[in-house]
């Protein structure tokens, strides 16, 4: 460029180094909102995933007459779907929706369960002569008469998991998802028979 009295204009070596300075301070400033704006969507992603899992075990229990359930590993972060092959082993489905899912990193979650009671005859061991599609009864020699209707309750002890019956039910479930920078997305299905849902910041579970 060139004034009018013909000598040039250009930006000085200082000039330009104290532009960089700036632009530095501007972007170290700016950086970690960035960064947990990201780790924020990811996490809140991660729980839209779940919601998504839960709708499809919940339409498919019903459809296919079978139990799913919603397997949770606390310690790797990981979930994924498992279904009733009818004899009481579970297994994933053979579809997109079998995959194993990972929170992402530095993501912890916690998971609470509240088993709920599932009602079904409490036939004797003889009179199942044909495959069951439903959960398999359970003996009659150790739950009292036969022929009568019994509440049975899962054992969520040893793994974590909610279960999908057939009949539209579910656990009671409590999911937390907390990033490093403390920010808690939580999920949550409050009766056997609700959706599952992302709970608005600051809003606890009921229990």
């Amino acid at each position: 460029m060139r004034y009018r009295n013909g000598k040039s204009s250009a930006f000085t070596l200082i000039e330009l180094v104290l532009v960089m300075v700036i632009v530095a301070i501007l972007v170290g400033a700016v950086a970690p909102s960035l960064r947990g704006f990201l780790m924020g969507r990811r996490t809140v992603d991660t729980a839209t995933r779940m919601l998504a899992l839960a709708g499809y075990a919940r339409t498919q229990a019903i459809s296919e007459g079978r139990t799913y359930r919603m397997n949770f590993d606390e310690q790797t972060g990981k979930f994924w779907l498992t279904a009733d092959n009818g004899d009481g082993t579970f297994q994933p489905p053979s579809t997109e929706m079998g995959r194993e899912f990972v929170v992402p990193d530095g993501v912890k979650m916690q998971v609470t369960v509240n088993a709920q009671a599932i009602t079904q005859p409490n036939l004797p061991s003889t009179a199942q002569t044909t495959t069951f599609t439903g959960p398999p009864p359970i003996s009659g020699s150790s739950a009292g008469p036969t022929n009568q209707l019994v509440q049975v309750v899962h054992d969520v002890t040893s793994t974590t998991y909610v279960e999908f019956q057939p009949t539209g039910r579910s656990d009671q479930v409590q999911i937390r998802l907390t990033d490093r920078t403390g920010q808690v997305t939580q999920i949550a299905c409050d009766s056997a028979t609700e959706l599952f849902h992302i709970l608005p910041a600051g809003q606890e579970a009921s229990r």
